[in-house]
């Protein structure tokens, strides 16, 4: 019986040794790391007051790079991946090269708010509203950004759109 045993443990040693030659002489294939760039997402937190609340659709986004390149984002639909808390939804989303960003750009399409009888179309800002944030994109890693909406309507025109994003 021991006599088995040990004839048992040498083989499985032996087959474990024999396969780990094999992975470093390089007879088994390896997975190949992803050549494409990481990813990027934008999660997005409104956090104006109730009253403010507005809903919005942004027309093109983009990664401001430290030396001034601009890498475009994708727009997402408003969806809940499942690891946000209840008010941030996935918002922007794409393949960015690694470095060094100052933050993002986003532009505004349409911004609308419900009244207690109507909706009311609202005026988008005209030039591309800018998140001042630096981030490191690493090679081979993805970025996880939280963006926060604090305000919605310019204080002194509330027909006008006019958000203020923090991150």
């Amino acid at each position: 019986m021991r006599q088995a045993l040990l004839v048992a443990t040498g083989i499985a040693l032996a087959v474990t040794v024999g396969c780990a030659a094999a992975g470093v002489r390089g007879r088994v294939p390896a997975i190949q790391p992803s050549q494409g760039p990481p990813g990027i997402i934008v999660a997005l937190r409104d956090l104006s007051p109730p009253s403010q609340r507005v809903q919005f659709q942004a027309s093109r986004a983009v990664a401001r790079r430290e030396d001034g390149m601009a890498v475009e984002l994708n727009l997402v639909a408003p969806r809940r991946s499942g690891i946000e808390t209840p008010e941030e939804v996935l918002w922007l989303e794409g393949k960015v090269p690694p470095g060094t960003y100052t933050g993002i750009e986003v532009s505004f399409l349409s911004a609308t708010r419900a009244g207690p009888d109507r909706v009311e179309s609202l005026e988008v800002p005209s030039v591309p509203t800018r998140v001042d944030s630096p981030f490191v994109v690493s090679p081979g890693s993805g970025t996880v950004l939280a963006v926060a909406l604090r305000s919605s309507l310019a204080p002194d025109s509330p027909g006008r759109f006019e958000p203020v994003l923090e991150g």
